[in-house]
């Protein structure tokens, strides 16, 4: 037997109270069970939008409805009942907040219906997060690969949500209060859904950012529905995932529920050196397109999450490769999965020679300045050095010991005012204005070398003021 939701059964409790004229006719019903409801979690603030339908039984004239939520993390400030299509026949008079009860509030209902009522209660709660993860599977020859992604939804919250429509927010969002917080502490505020729906918020959600709001306005108004499959929408910057079908959400537990299937994708592996952002080792990387060149990708961003790498091995075997995490992925753009360095790859970068020249005198008390060169390289007396060059020849060693052909992408990070001379270098080119670039093939069980040369000015020398200026020179 389906265990009960603990919400409206011990920790939270809703009731109706008719109030008829004559005390004696009062009558107490118990609400039905949920006819609906649906989760909308935004995972960067620890906060969730439950929307639950209920068909209560009204009778005509005053109803008083009663709300409560012992044990659990909902905000009580959020609460909101609303007769979604039947506002002129059912009427919220007032919501009571009783000092004597603090978890637990009334709400004085006017209708002029007699019978059934469909109800919407909305609320937001803490303590449901959600994280996503991805599996990747390389085939024999690393040029494909199967990409699975998961998401494990935890429930803390202290209520078990069954057969609920959910919705996983990508996209991080600014609020005025943590409602996490607030449930904890036990603080309320005067933001009800209501108001933050009619006023500056969407689904009681309070932006610092105007255009921020209808971003998510679709989301909370949307329709409760059954996917057949995920579904994604684009909310501008922000998206949601839909879970096929309903999920139901135990509290104190966790599931795991996948989201993303791409069989057959195309997957680029390479050899990666920035020292700046990797250290001294080269690191493994793929690429892989979040497009809908590759089937089962490029619906909509994929949000950050944990990586685990395997290669397909003969027999149907796997190996395990590595693990890392990402961040969140456009449509459009490339998963980057950096892997550890592999120590059958090895990089070297080595300096041969380091000579400094150009050396720059100022001439004592005066505004003159002596060039030191071959032909004079005696400086005046009581003249100080205010520039020189640094001219560096440094060779890279390459040795690929995987028995597979390989590619090294080298970014070569510099400070100052620098020239780069490397015609031994592929593909040299300027990446941002203080790094350079080069892409080198290495055959399997082979080593390479490469030598180039670099010209650092100092001082007076510089051809440029403050700052780094990065120039290659043919």
């Amino acid at each position: 037997m389906q265990r009960k939701s603990r919400l409206f059964r011990s920790v939270a409790v809703l009731t109706l109270l008719a109030l008829s004229a004559p005390a004696r006719n009062i009558d107490l019903s118990t609400v039905p069970p949920r006819a609906g409801v649906e989760l909308t979690i935004y995972n960067g603030e620890d906060i969730t939008l439950v929307r639950e339908n209920r068909t209560l039984t009204v009778k005509r004239g005053l109803n008083k409805l009663q709300f409560s939520w012992a044990d659990t993390l909902i905000d009580p400030t959020s609460v909101e009942l609303t007769f979604p299509g039947q506002e002129d026949k059912v009427t919220i008079l007032e919501t009571v907040f009783p000092h004597d009860k603090p978890q637990q509030l009334s709400w004085t209902v006017q209708s002029d219906l007699e019978g059934d009522a469909q109800a919407e209660i909305s609320y937001f709660t803490a303590g449901i997060r959600w994280k996503a993860d991805y599996v990747i599977t390389l085939t024999e020859d690393g040029k494909t690969a199967a990409v699975e992604g998961y998401v494990r939804v935890d429930n803390h919250s202290g209520e078990e949500y069954a057969d609920a429509t959910v919705r996983l927010v990508v996209g991080s969002i600014n609020l005025v209060d943590e409602i996490a917080d607030l449930a904890k502490r036990g603080i309320t505020r005067q933001t009800l859904l209501r108001k933050a729906l009619e006023a500056d918020a969407v689904g009681g959600i309070v932006y610092r950012n105007r255009e921020a709001r209808p971003m998510v306005a679709a989301a909370a108004a949307a329709d409760f529905a059954e996917p057949e499959a995920i579904e994604k929408e684009a909310l501008s910057e922000y998206h949601i995932f839909a879970l096929p079908g309903t999920q139901t959400i135990p509290d104190r537990q966790g599931k795991r529920m996948r989201f993303v299937e791409a069989p057959e994708t195309a997957v680029t592996g390479l050899f990666r050196y920035r020292p700046q952002q990797y250290g001294d080792e080269p690191v493994r990387v793929l690429l892989f397109r979040n497009s809908p060149k590759n089937k089962g990708l490029g619906e909509s961003p994929l949000p950050n999450g944990d990586v685990r790498v395997f290669a397909r091995m003969p027999g149907d075997g796997l190996r395990y490769i590595g693990e890392t995490d990402t961040l969140q992925v456009p449509v459009e753009a490339e998963m980057e999965v950096v892997l550890d360095a592999d120590p059958d790859f090895r990089f070297r970068s080595d300096a041969l020679t380091r000579v400094r020249e150009r050396f720059v005198m100022r001439l004592k008390g005066v505004a003159v300045y002596q060039e030191l060169t071959e032909g004079n390289i005696k400086p005046e007396p009581e003249s100080r050095l205010v520039g020189f060059d640094l001219r560096s020849t440094i060779r890279h060693r390459i040795i690929n010991g995987t028995g597979e052909p390989q590619r090294l992408e080298v970014r070569l990070p510099f400070r100052g005012d620098v020239s780069v001379r490397g015609p031994d270098l592929p593909g040299l080119h300027k990446q941002s204005a203080d790094a350079v670039e080069y892409v080198v093939e290495i055959p399997a069980a082979s080593r390479r070398e490469l030598t180039f040369e670099t010209v650092e000015r100092f001082g007076r020398n510089r051809k440029s003021g403050i700052g780094t200026s990065v120039e290659i020179i043919p």
